[in-house]
Parts: structure tokens; sequence; C-alpha cells
């Protein structure tokens, strides 16, 4: 096992929603999911595309979709928050 201590995506995704705010990490989360899974559509779409390259570029463009999708989540997280008073949450 590896020494080094890397946080999961969703908790790195919740840090720079912090510092960025709730819309702003909206806006990155739809745009990084709409590239990924455009990705996604063209590598599935596309017979140019080696087949011993496919699984490399499918895992890195899913990796990168789910790492996106932490960010819509922490996002919703912040915007939903200010929705409620203190004591409620």
């Amino acid at each position: 096992l590896s020494s080094h201590h890397h946080p999961p995506p969703t908790t790195t995704a919740g840090i720079v929603t912090d510092r960025i705010g709730g819309r702003n990490g909206m806006i990155v989360a739809i745009a990084g999911a709409a590239v990924c899974n455009l990705g996604l559509g063209w590598l599935f779409s596309t017979p140019s595309v080696p087949h011993e390259s496919r699984f490399p570029l499918f895992a890195g463009l899913y990796s990168a979709n789910i790492f996106f999708q932490g960010f819509g989540t922490s996002a919703v997280v912040k915007i939903n928050a200010a929705w409620y008073a203190p004591v409620e949450r």
C-alpha cells in the first residue's frame, strides 16, 4: 500500500465548491459531465478508434465524469443550504 493519501474526488470537489460557490460549482459540474459524455458517445460511435485504445479512453472519461458529478453533488448541497435556517440544518 502506498503511504500517500489522496482525498476522494467528492472531498476535493466539495473544497473547490466551497471556494467558488454553489452556482459556479454547478456550472463546472454540468460542463465537465457534458464534455465527458460527449467524449464517451464519440468513443463508441467512431470506428476509427483502435480497439486496444478504447478501454483506457473509456476508463479515463468515465472517471472524469464521476469526478464532475461530484461537483454537482456538493454544489446542490451548498445551494440548498440557503433554503433552510441554520437551526433547521
